[in-house]
């Protein structure tokens, strides 16, 4: 089984020579590498199009909280007087009550646990942050970190409330790699000895309600009404399944999953199909719709199957319970549950630990109403991000108005044979004459810290195109590669001015550089206006 999320890979640019003239303005943030995907996207009906104004593809990042928590990390890892620093840091209510005494517990739990290791490492890889209405969240990556001999992955998560102008730490706690891995090694067991019900990864309460919210008797209601509506998807090379994930029922014969899971098979497999929650299989006749920046594609089966989902018309609150009906082994299927941190533009930011079975799967709510779909642009491994499924409304409604037959699609094959092969061997490929490439790899100090294989490079009127081997690890996005770039870049005078998960954009008077992630490629573009 596939170790936890898998990333989006990357593709290479093809860019027009007139972009690098002086008589036009380039705008980095509209330059789309997925522009191949796309393309064939507009060759599906225009009857089928998904619209999605008010769905926002981009990441914020809250640079406050990001260096308290450096702070805090300072604290923790140099050993010195540690209790009575971390308590002198932690979050006091306005009338010093029960959240004040919560604090109080929390960093106490979480200070003995942190004494049992002796930790080890050597640089912080990732900070990233969610905002929600009670405060924030950081999640703080350390990959190899030595924890008492062994070596493994430790994320740090810090939920931080707002003090004065500040924060303070109001409940700490971490993830060990292991523990993850031994997490989805028990929902595995549980399915392959035929049992429905998973637990949850992590158990908090981000509400005013901290009794449990969820009961085995709601699980299995949602689980059993519920169950029709889900599919397992997998993908096939040579005979062997290589990648394999997860979808629901828009209506008879109609699969919604992850367009980010369409562009993985398409990359590394020969032919897909579909398995229902009664072990049915079916082959899938074409794709219907798709849109790649709300990370979603519609699945034509070919057989007008299956019970379609009722989405919800109500959005999803801080604390509000979420459930995920899905199969970790491909075996069956099985109901775990999480907590929803927050809503904005579309995203749902959930603490629900998925991996890569789960990319594609229905978000249900309490009421076993669809709120949204889980994605591969997971944050790490305490927090999913899910798009809401208000802009597939629309499209289920002009689905159900015609008849299974007369709704057309284009063949896997035929996508397949459009779009992208992958070659088992690359040539490395570095056309930039020699002169050229010693100026421009000074910038970010390309070759010391991007450690992955240069596959090819080219430079035309001004522009350097660059596209590396993605060999991001399946807990983490391919940024995990960059951010020693990246962070060079700033020293260098680059500030950060475009964002979204799958690209970012660098500006230093003039000039701009893209780094942007798709497919089995990381992509760098440096040009000059």
């Amino acid at each position: 089984m596939k170790k936890v999320i898998f990333s989006i890979a990357l593709l290479c640019l093809f860019i027009p020579s007139v972009w690098g003239k002086n008589d036009f303005y380039i705008d980095p943030s509209k330059i789309s590498i997925t522009s191949k995907g796309d393309s064939l996207i507009n060759t599906l009906d225009k009857a089928y199009k998904i619209e999605i104004d008010g769905f926002v593809n981009t990441e914020t990042v809250d640079e406050k909280a990001k260096e308290y928590t450096k702070k805090i990390i300072r604290i923790l890892l140099n050993g010195k007087n540690l209790t009575e620093s971390l308590q002198n840091e932690r979050y006091i209510s306005s009338d010093n009550g029960f959240d004040t005494l919560s604090s109080l517990a929390f960093i106490n739990m979480f200070l003995q646990d942190m004494n049992k290791f002796n930790i080890k490492y050597n640089y912080v890889k990732l900070i990233r942050t969610v905002e929600f209405s009670e405060g924030v969240m950081t999640f703080t990556y350390f990959p190899n970190v030595n924890l008492n001999g062994e070596k493994e992955d430790f994320i740090l998560v810090l939920y931080l409330k707002r003090s004065g102008d500040s924060y303070k730490v109001f409940f700490p706690w971490y993830t060990k790699g292991k523990d993850l891995e031994d997490y989805f090694n028990s929902l595995g067991d549980k399915e392959d000895n035929g049992e429905v019900l998973g637990e949850s990864f992590k158990k908090i309460s981000l509400g005013d309600n901290i009794d449990d919210k969820v009961s085995n008797d709601l699980l299995t209601s949602i689980y059993k009404n519920n169950k029709e509506e889900n599919v397992s998807i997998s993908a096939l090379y040579d005979a062997n399944i290589n990648t394999y994930g997860s979808g629901f029922f828009l209506d008879k014969g109609l699969v919604v999953t992850s367009w980010s899971l369409l562009m993985d098979t398409l990359n590394n497999s020969n032919y897909i199909y579909v398995n229902d929650g009664s072990k049915n299989t079916y082959n899938i006749e074409g794709i219907v719709a798709a849109d790649t920046e709300y990370d979603v594609v519609v699945l034509k089966l070919d057989k007008e199957v299956g019970s379609p989902v009722s989405f919800s018309s109500t959005k999803l609150s801080t604390g509000d319970p979420v459930f995920v009906i899905d199969s970790k082994n491909n075996e069956g299927l099985m109901i775990r549950n999480g907590e929803n941190i927050t809503n904005y533009n579309g995203k749902y930011k959930n603490l629900l630990a998925i991996n890569s079975s789960d990319v594609g799967s229905a978000l249900y709510n309490s009421s076993g109403e669809v709120v949204g779909f889980n994605t591969n642009n997971s944050i790490n491994a305490d927090v999913s991000i899910a798009n809401s499924t208000e802009f597939l409304i629309k499209l289920q409604n002009t689905l159900k108005q015609e008849e299974f037959k007369n709704i057309k699609s284009i063949s896997f094959t035929d996508f397949k044979d459009r779009y992208y092969y992958k070659y088992k061997e690359e040539r490395r490929i570095n056309d930039i004459p020699k002169k050229i490439w010693d100026k421009w790899k000074k910038i970010g100090n390309l070759e010391k810290n991007i450690s992955l294989e240069l596959l090819k490079a080219n430079y035309v009127d001004g522009i350097v195109s660059l596209r590396y081997k993605n060999e991001a690890s399946k807990s983490l996005d391919a940024f995990y590669f960059t951010a020693n770039y990246e962070n060079q870049l700033i020293e260098q005078g680059y500030k950060r001015t475009y964002e979204n998960e799958v690209k970012r954009v660098y500006t230093k008077n003039s000039s701009n550089i893209i780094v942007k992630e798709y497919l089995d490629y990381l992509t760098i573009i440096m040009m000059e206006n």
